[in-house]
């Protein structure tokens, strides 16, 4: 958690450098810009690291590149596929916009194993041209590893902490975002804390 609290700190403090310069900005945008707006979004995300949950031994097919050969495989707490929509208003005269996310977290080696999450996600961002950085909070339920023979572990549903670095083009952003995390099963603890590549689809403005 100290981690965490140092991320949203530093993030804090990078907000808090930038908001001033955003105000002056918008100072001369007030007679153009609307007083708030609101949008509909949908993105895909690539994630990165966290403990080890299980390693797979595979072998590559026939008539791929490697065909023979074997690689492992693991499934981690950090890792996997992000799928999400939302919602997020935006205010433009004080370049400010705020993001509320759904989405399924998923890591898996084919079907042998896979770790879930359903994420719920809160982010404030502030915006400087066509850059925008964000942190808030993230809520995961569900959290669960499942494996035919090796059985299924069900982990607690866990809150953490998020940063993230946008480009934004007319309808669309893509990004870096650094999340914070730990999931708890009894007396064990499994880091989930990741990095990755994150891109959103803006509907409505």
């Amino acid at each position: 958690m100290s981690k965490a609290i140092r991320i949203l700190g530093a993030a804090a403090v990078v907000l808090g450098l930038l908001l001033p310069v955003n105000s002056l900005a918008a100072e001369h945008e007030q007679s153009e810009s609307p007083a708030m707006s609101f949008d509909y979004l949908a993105g895909i995300g690539f994630m990165f690291g966290g403990d080890t949950i299980a390693t797979y031994v595979t072998t590559f097919p026939p008539g791929s590149t490697l065909a023979g050969e074997t690689a492992n495989l693991d499934v981690k707490g950090g890792n996997g596929g992000y799928y999400f929509i939302g919602a997020g208003a935006t205010w433009p005269r004080q370049n400010l916009a705020l993001e509320l996310h759904w989405g399924l977290f998923k890591d898996s080696v084919g079907d042998a194993g896979r770790f879930s999450r359903l994420a719920t996600e809160l982010m404030l961002f502030t915006e400087l041209g066509r850059w925008r950085l964000g942190a808030g909070a993230m809520h995961h339920g569900s959290p669960e590893f499942k494996d035919d023979d090796l059985g299924n572990l069900e982990f607690d549903d866990a809150t953490g902490w998020l940063v993230q670095l946008d480009y934004h083009f007319d309808v669309a952003s893509i990004g870096v975002r650094h999340g914070n995390i730990d999931y708890e099963l009894g007396d064990s603890s499994l880091n989930g804390d990741h990095w990755g590549i994150i891109g959103t689809l803006h509907f409505g403005n």
